[in-house]
């Protein structure tokens, strides 16, 4: 959605240096809030929506993995645009991966068949190629060997920013065109807020938190798909 106030806004927002430039966020988010309250009522519910899925940090540990799946897509079913949803899908998906890597590493066995685990294109190809160490999907996922050496090697500080990078790369491809809309807000949050997470990385945090969720069952998916 295109509003007049959305140029206000946009122009109002610091740029966003790269990933691996700044030391701290270009803003507050104290800052970034109060311009959000130029949002139309409609567009700041989506984008809160949105939040609520790709921040994941936020959902209880409480869930099981299929509460946690079926919790997920029916909060994505509310969000109106089109690419938004498909932002959330790929993280989603991308998590799902992760999660894959990390329960093979502790040689922790394929989902069952039919089981609801995880989200997006590549779950099959996860459970069908348990034993591969690139679950047969290098050709679609590139990226998927460097991951599963960092996992393996227990490297969770290199591992977090590798998904961080992948991710900015990502969303800023997502947001090619979109510059006054809904999608151009919520695109740029969603980068400062991963800005946030790099600027914050300690490495001994991120050792232990490796460590925690290596430990956790495959029953505790919200556990599994952190980064």
């Amino acid at each position: 959605m295109r509003s007049d106030r959305y140029y206000t806004l946009m122009a109002s927002l610091p740029a966003l240096e790269p990933l691996f430039a700044e030391e701290l966020p270009p803003c507050s988010r104290f800052r970034l809030e109060k311009r959000l309250e130029m949002l139309e009522p409609e567009d700041a519910r989506d984008l809160a929506a949105l939040e609520g899925v790709m921040f994941f940090d936020r959902l209880s540990f409480d869930l099981t993995d299929r509460a946690i799946v079926e919790d997920t897509e029916r909060v994505m079913s509310t969000i109106r645009s089109p690419l938004l949803r498909e932002v959330a899908e790929w993280r989603m998906s991308l998590r799902t991966v992760v999660a894959a890597l990390r329960r093979r590493a502790t040689g922790g066995p394929p989902p069952k068949p039919g089981e609801k685990w995880g989200f997006g294109w590549w779950t099959r190809a996860l459970e069908r190629n348990w034993g591969r160490r690139d679950f047969g999907l290098t050709g679609a996922l590139p990226w998927i060997e460097t991951f599963a050496g960092l996992v393996e090697r227990g490297d969770a500080l290199e591992l977090e920013k590798e998904v961080l990078d992948l991710v900015w790369m990502y969303l800023s491809r997502r947001a090619e065109g979109h510059y006054f809309d809904l999608e151009a807000v919520a695109l740029y949050v969603l980068r400062w807020d991963l800005l946030r997470r790099r600027t914050s990385q300690d490495a001994a945090e991120a050792r232990q938190r490796f460590d925690e969720l290596m430990e956790a069952s495959w029953g505790t998916f919200a556990g599994e798909l952190q980064v």
